[in-house]
């Protein structure tokens, strides 16, 4: 999947605005990241990027507008909130037809615990994330692990490349791999795990929009070229300079 442009109108206080990104890495200005972070949460239905619903700060007269790239076609995506309900409504169209929410969700979607793969957080200990994959049951209810990853957690796929992964991470390399790497580990182990189960999975990209000293867009460069063959939005620490991002 790729984020190719956003438009956001009368939300959070930006009366308008239009950004294109580049298909690898989007760097925001600390300015505009929340406001792009919440805006991208809404259009993929993502509660680890926009919160929960209620927290969506949609308004009437609110919309939020993304051409989205899949493996064979692109979608526009238009998000706005129903005059009356004030709930979301996502009206999506590939160019030749009306695409229904439900086919549209079903296309992007992602388990629960793969969308927290694909978001960097500094207080999140990916650690201990890679080694519950491999025990699962010492760190969560058995249904708590099945739901979050949709059942793929159980099958023999999953654990023959956790357990693999965790070795490679955490007993051959531990005192080598900090934080990010092991979030970029994490990544490959989801990438891994749903190449072997779906050649068409759609990925989506990875989000860093948690800023930290340890962060930098040199640093990402160099995971990136080794690590990631899919888009990566980042956000700056201070107001600067903005690469990857346009806007009008």
């Amino acid at each position: 999947m790729i984020i190719r442009k956003l438009t956001i109108r009368k939300y959070r206080g930006v009366t308008e605005r239009k950004y294109s990104f580049s298909r690898t890495l989007a760097v925001l200005s600390s300015d505009t990241a929340e406001t792009v972070r919440r805006a991208i949460g809404i259009v993929l239905k993502s509660e680890e990027l926009a919160g929960p619903p209620g927290t969506w700060e949609l308004e009437a007269e609110s919309e939020i507008v993304s051409e989205i790239v899949l493996q064979n076609e692109t979608l526009l995506v238009r998000v706005m909130a129903d005059p009356e309900s004030e709930k979301p409504v996502w009206n999506v169209t590939n160019g030749q037809r009306l695409v229904s929410p439900t086919e549209y969700f079903y296309k992007i979607h992602v388990p629960p615990e793969e969308e927290k793969a694909n978001c960097y957080l500094v207080n999140r200990s990916y650690r201990e994330v890679l080694e519950s994959y491999r025990e699962p049951e010492r760190f969560l209810p058995a249904k708590e692990f099945t739901r979050s990853t949709e059942g793929i957690g159980d099958t023999i796929v999953f654990r023959q490349v956790a357990m693999a992964k965790v070795r490679e991470c955490t007993e051959k390399r531990s005192e080598k791999m900090d934080n990010l790497q092991l979030f970029v580990q994490l990544n490959d182990f989801w990438q891994t795990v749903q190449r072997i189960r779906d050649l068409h999975h759609e990925g989506w990209p990875v989000f860093f929009f948690a800023p930290h000293p340890e962060l930098s867009i040199e640093r990402l460069k160099e995971s990136l070229t080794k690590n990631y063959k899919r888009q990566v939005f980042f956000a700056l620490q201070a107001r600067g300079g903005v690469s990857g991002e346009s806007e009008k």
